[in-house]
Order: structure tokens, then sequence, then C-alpha cells
């Protein structure tokens, strides 16, 4: 999906293509003409100074972390899966974190207007914030 990687602890914008269903001419009405939406995404560490060892987790699940993101918003703005204020995503398996979403009213998007090239894009009515937490790290981790 994305060639692209959401930083840590950077606010970014977000494109996010509309969706063609069965009849893509409702889809752009109602849409307003639009042909995809911008959201502000941020990704947050939890603790205020992440460690090397988080910073490195990150960096290797950097492109899941951003693909999972991409995914939920997409549903999100399309009115596919309309999503709750808040979700979690959890990986267990290899390294261990845990990325919890919040949504808010984007308030400061609402009063722009955005352009991909001619094409008007809609602003995303929410800003999302996820926060990034390891799971697996040793509690006595030092910092070197």
């Amino acid at each position: 999906m994305a060639g692209y990687k959401l930083p840590l602890n950077k606010t970014r914008l977000l494109y996010l293509e509309a969706q063609r269903h069965n009849n893509a001419t409702a889809d752009l009405s109602s849409l307003g003409g639009a042909i995809g939406t911008v959201v502000q995404v941020t990704i947050k560490s939890r603790s205020a100074r992440p460690s090397k060892a988080e910073l490195a987790i990150f960096a290797i699940e950097q492109h899941d972390i951003t693909t999972a993101i991409e995914t939920l918003l997409l549903g999100h703005v399309n009115d596919t899966e309309r999503l709750p204020k808040r979700v979690v995503i959890r990986e267990d398996r290899l390294l261990g974190y845990i990325l919890v979403g919040e949504r808010k009213r984007w308030t400061y998007g609402r009063r722009k207007q955005f352009y991909w090239g001619g094409h008007p894009l809609r602003s995303g009515e929410d800003k999302w914030v996820f926060y990034f937490e390891t799971t697996k790290l040793q509690a006595n981790y030092t910092r070197r």
C-alpha cells in the first residue's frame, strides 16, 4: 500500500483516496466531487524519552504500523467501517507493541481546502493520535 512511513513523534497529513464501490457516481456525489480525504495523523511514543530499544522496535515495525493505520482510516473516512473514538492495535508475536489510537474533531482542517492537482479533496472530520508503547522490553532496561 504505502510507499511512505509515518514517523514517531511527528504529525503528518495523510491523503486517503476515495474508495469506489458498486456505484462510483453515487460515491463521488457523497464526497462532494472530492477524489479523496486529508486526515491529520500523529504517532507519539508513550514515554517522554523513548529508549534506543523502543526506537529500534518502532523502526522495525514502522512500515506495518503505517499500513495498519492507513487501512483503518481508509475504512473510516469512506464510511465502510466507522471506527469508535478509541482503537487498539496489538502485536504480541515477535517484538511486542501496542498502538492506541484516539480520534478528535479536526476543527483546524475543516477550515482548509486541499487539492490534488486541480481536484478537490475533502478535509477529514477527525484527527488521530496513535500512542506507541512496547510490551516485551524488560522493565529494568537501562539506557546506554
